[in-house]
């Protein structure tokens, strides 16, 4: 029941969101509307990806914008980010879960699993920041928009 609570506040404020299903390898939002998903999916890892992305659009990117001259710490500003996906990854396996998906692609499953620890998911994020089987190089990708910002800022 949980997740389906999950899933239904996911839903509430987000229809400007545009549904886009793709043939490539991985399932994302661009520019805080648009979910690009993977066809080949089967649908309840469908669906359960879709609540990830969707988590994205409602709590913000993970990686927040920082005010022009605030200070930009970037390795804590892509230590909070990880923590967002952390939490959208468990929540994808909570999804997951409620609908009979079957396991995921992510090396980091089991070891949420054993614990139902966000912090494990955290934790191997932050251990493969330049990818991993079934996930992108979150680590490294934020860092590198943060550094970028930084740069951006000290003109």
């Amino acid at each position: 029941m949980l997740a389906q609570t999950e899933a239904a506040a996911l839903l509430r404020g987000t229809e400007s969101v545009h549904w886009c299903f793709c043939d490539g390898d991985s399932s994302v939002v661009v520019a805080q509307r648009f979910l690009i998903l993977r066809r080949s999916d089967p649908d309840p890892a469908v669906a359960a990806r879709a609540a990830h992305l969707l988590d994205h659009v409602v709590q913000g990117p993970p990686l927040r914008p920082t005010a022009r001259g605030a200070g930009l710490d970037c390795e804590a500003r892509v230590d909070a980010a990880l923590g967002r996906e952390a939490e959208a990854y468990a929540l994808e396996l909570r999804i997951r879960d409620a609908l009979h998906a079957g396991p995921s692609e992510y090396e980091f499953e089991v070891a949420y699993r054993r614990d139902a620890d966000v912090d494990a998911i955290a934790t191997y994020l932050r251990a493969h920041p330049d990818g991993a089987p079934g996930l992108d190089g979150l680590a490294s990708a934020y860092r590198r928009v943060c550094e970028a910002e930084v740069s951006r800022g000290s003109r």
